[in-house]
C-alpha cells in the first residue's frame, strides 16, 4: 500500500538482474497550508517490516540464522549474571 510495493519491486528487479536507475521528474511545490501524507516513522517501520518479510521468504536460512544468533546472544547476556552469582556463592 505504498512504499512497501516500491521495496518489493526493487528486490524483484535485483533478482532478475534488471537495470535500476533514476528518472528526472518535474517537482511542483506543495500548496500553502496543505499537509504531507507521509509519516517518517510509520512509513519507515512498514518498509523495514517488508524487507524483513522478503528476507524471510527469499533467504530463509539467512533469516533464521540471524534470528538464532540474536536469541543466543540475548540468552548468553542474560545468563552471565546468573552464572557469576552461582560461582560467587560456591
Amino acid at each position: 500500500s505504498g512504499f512497501e510495493t516500491e521495496t518489493e519491486f526493487t528486490v524483484h528487479a535485483l533478482q532478475l538482474c534488471m537495470p535500476i536507475g533514476e528518472v528526472q521528474t518535474r517537482y511542483i511545490e506543495r500548496p500553502d497550508g496543505s499537509e504531507s501524507k507521509l509519516n517518517t516513522w510509520g512509513d519507515g517501520v512498514r518498509i523495514l517490516a517488508t524487507i524483513v518479510r522478503l528476507v524471510k521468504q527469499e533467504r530463509p536460512l539467512l533469516f533464521f540464522t540471524i534470528l538464532a544468533v540474536l536469541f543466543a546472544a540475548i540468552g548468553i547476556l542474560l545468563g552471565i549474571p546468573v552464572i557469576s552469582v552461582l560461582y560467587a556463592h560456591r
